[in-house]
């Protein structure tokens, strides 16, 4: 095959349109990183292609030396522009200033001029006259072209070592990727190189333009789109490989065509499962959680389905992410055992703080609840006491320590023993309250208080006293006969936080069919999901509507309307006390 000057002209003019076409591209994306520079490269070497295109198509001696010096418009801006793409590119932003890029700006425009001056011109190239009407004439060269082209080498050479080292410093995976970069970027100039030495058939064809077309390729499909394969095999390789969890591509036909490590360990003992049907792998149904035989023995794995379409949205196949949670599984079900013992020794421990049963007391009747907040795995302190002394009454108490744990079962049962021990004296409830108080600053913890309800209960013929004394606990509601609720008693001072506690007792009487309700701020306290409260208000409206004739129903039905107002468990600890006058009967 014989190459004529107008065939590789005609080289030339492609690899000059491509080039055009490719900054066009750069340049329509204007938000792009380092897009101007680039731009700017591919835009002059597709002018020293199509210049050089020119300068072989025409015959006139004089038109082949004016477009070889207008083909340096587009040589002379290469290698610069090269250099602030890679400064750009390499996050080398700050290096690229004004000043500089006049700097740059010098040497393009020296040779331009110099090139434009007949004085000058044959200092830099010339035609001779033994080379006038050649095919492919040898230009001669004087000693500014070689100042010109050490300076323009030298550009590409810093370029090129500052690209690969700062790939090669991001790391060691991105070595592969540095040899194309290598090789894209040093392939025209290792050609412009050999032209200019007049080295064998180089000495009269340059084909730098036409490998600048592989050189533009590669940096704007390859670096700029990020979709060079070797790229891929990078991300892949660094992403994909370094996964925990498996991860398998299948096809449409269900066959997998592709698997990273993790995937191979789980399923195959590390043999590669591509090829192989994903129902041969593991079991795929709309549950989440799937059991597998895998290399170890029994595996549960959590699987994610994620669907791949094409372009045209069809299936082309699904992503299978699979986790082993195998261990996590048991540890869950290790932390569920432990929880439910947990939860066992609380409500034993919580059981000895509450009475086994309520006493039987002649002229009045007794029921009671406690309801531990959430699960019931913390011991609450919240308490009930009913207990007879010496003078013929019986005492109930219904109490709250703050805090929960064994602390505030600590303090639980100081302020029930202490209470009992006290009773068996002739002391008035207001000097056994304070008695307690003492028993609970001697310890020195002030975040372990206490509010208590104290009751003195003297049943009667018609009905029975009751002398109510609140050491900072909420004030007791009574039902009367006609449905009416009022509260009862003057809050105090809690006990266990100051030395001398304010305390006052009042007198209430309870009348055939009355009852006297005691309870937690648990249930008042409970929330909507706007976050207002239930309210003593909302419970008196409640216990006006119950039954008093069912005592053992009331107590579950305040805890009813506590949690439908709340909307679930509820967040504290509650405690009803409940008695009720009912005078024995005749005979």
């Amino acid at each position: 095959m014989v190459v004529t000057a107008r065939w590789v002209a005609g080289l030339l003019v492609v690899a000059g349109v491509v080039l055009a076409g490719l900054a066009l591209w750069v340049a329509r994306r204007r938000g792009a990183h380092a897009g101007r520079p680039l731009a700017v490269l591919l835009v002059a070497a597709a002018w020293w292609g199509l210049a050089g295109a020119v300068e072989l198509a025409v015959d006139d001696p004089q038109r082949v030396v004016l477009w070889g010096d207008l083909k340096y418009v587009g040589i002379v801006v290469v290698p610069p522009a090269w250099l602030v793409f890679v400064l750009m590119f390499t996050g080398r932003r700050a290096w690229v200033t004004r000043r500089r890029l006049a700097l740059l700006a010098v040497e393009p425009l020296l040779v331009v001029l110099v090139l434009a001056l007949p004085g000058t011109h044959d200092l830099f190239r010339y035609l001779p006259a033994d080379e006038a009407g050649e095919a492919f004439p040898v230009v001669a060269t004087g000693p500014l072209f070689w100042v010109h082209a050490a300076y323009g080498y030298l550009l590409v050479v810093v370029a090129t070592a500052t690209f690969v080292r700062a790939l090669l410093r991001a790391s060691r995976a991105y070595r592969p990727l540095s040899v194309a970069l290598l090789v894209a970027a040093l392939l025209p100039w290792s050609a412009n190189v050999l032209f200019n030495l007049q080295v064998g058939p180089f000495a009269r064809l340059d084909l730098t333009p036409f490998l600048f077309v592989l050189t533009g390729a590669v940096l704007v499909v390859g670096l700029w789109q990020g979709r060079l394969l070797v790229l891929a095999r990078v991300g892949r390789d660094v992403v994909l490989d370094s996964l925990s969890d498996g991860v398998l591509v299948v096809d449409p036909l269900g066959r997998v065509v592709e698997a990273n490590p993790a995937a191979a360990r789980l399923l195959s003992d590390g043999a590669s499962p591509v090829g192989t049907l994903v129902t041969d792998l593991l079991p795929l149904h709309p549950a989440a959680l799937v059991r597998v035989e895998g290399p170890a023995g029994p595996r549960v794995l959590e699987v994610r389905r994620y669907p791949l379409l094409d372009r045209a949205g069809a299936d082309a196949g699904e992503a299978l992410l699979l986790r082993d949670v195998t261990e996590r599984l048991l540890a869950e079900a290790r932390i569920d055992r432990l929880l439910q013992e947990r939860t066992r020794v609380a409500a034993a421990l919580q059981t000895a703080l509450l009475p086994a049963v309520l006493p039987q007391v002649p002229g009045l009747r007794l029921a009671a609840l406690y309801r531990p907040a959430g699960h019931g795995r913390e011991i609450g302190g919240d308490f009930y006491e009913v207990f007879p002394v010496p003078d013929g009454r019986w005492c109930a108490v219904l109490g709250d320590v703050a805090g929960k744990g064994a602390e505030a079962a600590a303090v639980t049962a100081r302020v029930r023993f202490t209470l009992r021990a006290l009773s068996t004296g002739a002391a008035q409830a207001p000097e056994l309250l304070r008695g307690v108080n003492a028993a609970l600053t001697a310890v020195g913890d002030d975040e372990r208080f206490c509010t208590l309800a104290h009751l003195l209960v003297r049943p009667g013929p018609l009905g029975a006293a009751v002398d109510v004394v609140l050491a900072g606990h909420l004030q007791p509601l009574v039902r009367r006969r006609d449905g009416r609720v009022e509260t009862v008693g003057e809050p105090g001072t809690a006990l266990g936080l100051v030395p001398d506690p304010e305390l006052a007792q009042r007198r209430v009487d309870l009348g055939d069919g009355e009852l006297l309700c005691l309870f937690t701020d648990g249930l008042v306290e409970a929330r909507d999901p706007g976050g207002a409260e239930l309210g003593a208000q909302r419970l008196a409206e409640a216990l006006a509507g119950c039954d008093p004739a069912d005592l053992d129903a009331v107590p579950p039905l305040l805890e009813r309307v506590a949690r439908e107002w709340h909307g679930g468990p509820l967040d504290d600890d509650v405690a009803v006390l409940l008695l009720a006058a009912a005078p024995a009967p005749a005979g």
